[in-house]
């Protein structure tokens, strides 16, 4: 049973302008989830009704508020992969969606049982990738805004070093000058990657199934960025089962015949490193100084997915080598 969500007057008012017919009494509101952010996601239902709404409860003041709602703007006439903003209210940081449902592609994902299964769970996905990649994002545009350079991936490498490899696992020692080395070459190999319109956060939590329909949320941080980092954040994501390799390729395959992009096996392991080096840092983060103890427990399956990863490649020894030690830390 989810929690009740208490709604305050300002919301009530809100909702009223944006809701024909809202009277409070008679709607159900209940939490629907925080994810790795400070926001609250809160379910509207009407009692005697079947109208469902998502009502985000969202410090407007956040650079990335008024980036999610441009965003949909921009891109509504290129996808329908995102839910409708139905209304906004800045003093309240209020933004009222469409409601997606809450079946994740990690519910159907955990719910497949053989590799047929997981692949026609995945495909549909895999097209809907292909599609958003193919948006055309204007000079302009605030997805252009951003874009994954060098010191973008940087700063990702160095996110693991401070949250997981130092904090949470206390080996600062390991981080000398050939991992410097490394994750220079690693981000610059990273950077020269082609850029589309990437969705920057394309795990399992993150894609939604709706009906027959595959929807995307959490894409405030869109940017320019790799193809192979959205694709290597779906195929190498900690939230679910370990793909199996042949399964990897599968896929790796369907996205490149669905997008007419030549995705090399080299460009998604470097991508996959850099993304999988972020989501360490993230998980050590958010259990360590946001109170999201739940994050703790993807560290070990992420560093497994890491080590698998730089297993298939022949050079990064010095990140093999903190990944390696960061396991025996983690593991003893």
């Amino acid at each position: 049973m989810a929690e009740r969500y208490a709604l305050s007057s300002g919301h009530a008012s809100f909702l009223c302008r944006a809701i024909t017919g809202f009277e409070p009494e008679k709607w159900n509101a209940e939490m629907a989830g925080s994810a790795g952010s400070d926001r609250t996601f809160v379910r509207l239902r009407e009692n005697d009704g079947e109208r469902t709404f998502v009502l985000i409860v969202w410090d407007s003041a956040d650079n990335d508020w008024r980036r999610f709602i441009r965003i949909s703007e921009e891109v509504a006439g290129a996808a329908t992969v995102l839910p409708s903003i139905i209304a906004t209210d800045a003093e309240h940081g209020l933004i009222l969606e469409e409601d997606l449902g809450s079946v994740q592609l990690r519910d159907m994902a955990s719910a497949a049982r053989t590799r047929d299964e997981m692949a026609g769970v995945y495909e549909p996905v895999i097209d809907a990738l292909a599609g958003w990649h193919a948006i055309e994002v204007p000079q302009h545009s605030v997805i252009a805004e951003r874009s994954m350079d060098v010191d973008m991936f940087l700063w990702e490498s160095r996110y693991f070093a401070e949250h997981c490899a130092r904090e949470f696992l206390g080996r600062a020692d390991v981080l000398d000058a050939r991992w410097e080395d490394d994750r220079f070459r690693l981000a610059s190999e990273a950077a020269k990657l082609p850029h589309v319109c990437m969705h920057r956060d394309f795990q399992s939590e993150n894609v939604m199934l709706t009906g027959s329909q595959i929807r995307f949320v959490d894409f405030q941080g869109a940017r320019l960025g790799p193809a192979e980092y959205d694709l290597a954040s779906l195929l190498y994501d900690p939230y679910v089962a370990s793909l199996d390799t042949g399964l990897v390729d599968h896929l790796h395959a369907c996205y490149v015949r669905r997008s007419e992009r030549a995705i090399s096996r080299r460009g998604l392991h470097i991508a996959a490193v850099q993304r999988l080096l972020q989501a360490l840092g993230a998980f050590c983060n958010l259990s360590l100084h946001k109170g999201k103890d739940r994050y703790r427990r993807f560290v070990p399956i992420a560093l497994e997915r890491l080590q698998g990863v730089l297993g298939c490649m022949e050079d990064f020894a010095a990140i093999r080598s903190v990944t390696d030690q960061c396991r025996c830390a983690l593991f003893g």
